[in-house]
């Protein structure tokens, strides 16, 4: 006995398929240490938190911007909210102090996993990777 396949059903296996196939986004991040910016590999940041030894800051992208490849450290305030800080405090901005480490994680992509870079600003304000995810 043959089964007959109507046309729609096949063209939805196809989608299906192809979409597999290409799967979704990622959260994959590099540095640019000479512009001081994060920058994304597979899209766009929209979500992220900055981490030092004293606290945890997170971000999201203003509603009035759309796609974001780019984090400017210099002016992470320009394009996206501190939505929360833990432990919390009133402070509503978020500046980068030199002679610390950092750890930037993009969660952007729910479904995939967080991407994490290490880096440290010395005393001159100049940046370092610490575990050379640097942008090329």
């Amino acid at each position: 006995m043959m089964m007959k396949i109507n046309n729609s059903v096949l063209f939805l296996y196809l989608v299906m398929i192809a979409y597999s196939m290409v799967g979704c986004a990622g959260n994959n991040i590099c540095i640019n240490l000479n512009e001081k910016k994060i920058i994304s590999k597979e899209g766009d940041i929209v979500r992220f938190h900055i981490k030092d030894d004293n606290a945890i800051y997170f971000f999201h992208l203003k509603g009035r911007i759309r796609h974001q490849k780019t984090v400017d450290l210099e002016n992470i305030d320009l394009n996206n909210d501190l939505v929360d800080k833990y432990p919390e405090s009133e402070k509503s901005i978020f500046l980068l102090k030199p002679n610390r480490n950092y750890i930037f994680t993009n969660t952007t992509v729910y479904d995939a996993a967080p991407a994490s870079l290490n880096f440290y600003i010395d005393s001159l304000g100049n940046f370092h990777s610490l575990d050379n995810r640097v942008c090329e």
